[in-house]
């Protein structure tokens, strides 16, 4: 871990796949054009939850459309075209490392997302100390290090494999529902368009074709 005695610069990574393929789970409930919106909602809002926290943050974008939107936002973004998401995060986290800084790893399918939390993510890391924090499926929808190398294992099940790979760092494990609660089966839709008036103003009722 690095010294925690100086505040860390954070590299807060979104990777984002081709909003054409995103959130194909919904697609008998949404149309393409629904789903590519919520996609870039999702990702904006994300990234300035991130940036008013203040981190850096880095799109991680899996095809062109992407990086074009990115850049259109202002935001810095680096192309992983038929990179995994392990391969993307590792360049994330060899970035922060020249930049002798944090990395944060951030999936931008977390509607409920907010200042508060990211706040906490960022000082933590900011301080040196890792962070993780689990999806409801066990999956990893949040972790950061001061590590300049970390195996990462991104999959079913991923929470566990990070942790254990966390463990020997003292991680914050951070279970929180903004940060636990993605935007991924139908019956998510269904859940939170219910409670957030914005999401589900970008749905439509037309099923795709």
């Amino acid at each position: 871990m690095e010294d925690s005695a100086r505040m860390l610069p954070i590299i807060a990574a979104v990777p984002l796949k081709p909003f054409a393929a995103a959130k194909g789970r919904l697609a008998a409930t949404l149309s393409v054009e629904a789903r590519r919106r919520i996609s870039q909602e999702l990702a904006t809002r994300t990234i300035a939850a991130l940036r008013d926290a203040g981190a850096a943050p880095l799109v991680l974008a899996a095809d062109d459309e992407v990086e074009e939107w990115a850049r259109r936002q202002q935001i810095p973004v680096t192309t992983e075209q038929g990179s995994s998401l392990n391969g993307a995060a590792q360049a994330a986290a060899a970035t922060a490392a020249a930049a002798d800084g944090a990395w944060l790893i951030c999936h931008a399918d977390l509607p409920l997302i907010g200042g508060e939390v990211v706040s906490r993510v960022v000082t933590t890391l900011a301080s040196g100390r890792p962070i993780i924090a689990p999806s409801a499926d066990g999956g990893t929808n949040l972790l950061g290090a001061a590590l300049s190398r970390f195996d990462f294992a991104y999959g079913t099940g991923s929470y566990h494999h990070h942790l254990r790979r966390l463990t020997p760092h003292q991680p914050l494990i951070l279970v929180h529902p903004a940060l636990a609660i993605d935007l991924d089966q139908p019956a998510d839709w269904q859940a939170l368009a219910s409670r957030l008036p914005w999401l589900a103003q970008l749905g439509d009722t037309l099923a795709a074709s």
